[in-house]
């Protein structure tokens, strides 16, 4: 497709789609585009995929069955399913399901820390309510996450060594 035929733009919630450069970025020819063109569909492109994700599948799940959490085994879908939902409960959508990755809930059944070693703090959804419902201890293990960057501030250690998240 010819990209001055790829013309027509579609007003979203959170920017445009626009409608025939999909296949833009598969194609190595993108004589004629701009970097900021190809920038643009890529960047609206990514708005257009979390926000079908969170309609067809938070939205689903969460009238469908209400679940504690999804689990994913690909890095990719935990961030497009978990990243998306912030703006999905801006306009009142019934969303606020934790996404993690299939490795960071058996890392968790297992007993690892959920902020030192599963890194929960990067979600975007409260993730809280599942670790109660597991019998961690959020507040605690909060705390003990701070105390360690507080020592990674101050200079008395570089990073957290495994032996100390082991602890």
């Amino acid at each position: 497709m010819d990209a001055m035929q790829a013309d027509l733009v579609i007003p979203m919630m959170s920017g445009e789609l626009v409608l025939g450069w999909l296949g833009m970025r598969e194609n190595p020819d993108t004589e004629g585009l701009s970097q900021d063109e190809i920038n643009r569909h890529i960047l609206v492109s990514r708005d257009f995929s979390r926000s079908f994700a969170t309609k067809r599948k938070i939205e689903r799940m969460k009238e469908e069955v209400n679940p504690d959490v999804v689990l994913t085994h690909d890095t990719g879908c935990v961030t497009t399913l978990d990243k998306s939902q912030f703006a999905a409960q801006a306009h009142q959508s019934n969303v606020g399901i934790p996404v993690m990755s299939d490795a960071q809930f058996a890392a968790l059944a297992m007993g690892a820390h959920p902020y030192i070693v599963c890194q929960l703090h990067w979600h975007g959804v409260d993730n809280k309510p599942l670790l109660e419902k597991m019998g961690i201890d959020h507040e605690k293990a909060w705390a003990e996450f701070e105390a360690q960057a507080d020592r990674i501030k101050s200079g008395e250690i570089d990073y957290i060594s495994w032996e100390e998240a082991d602890a």
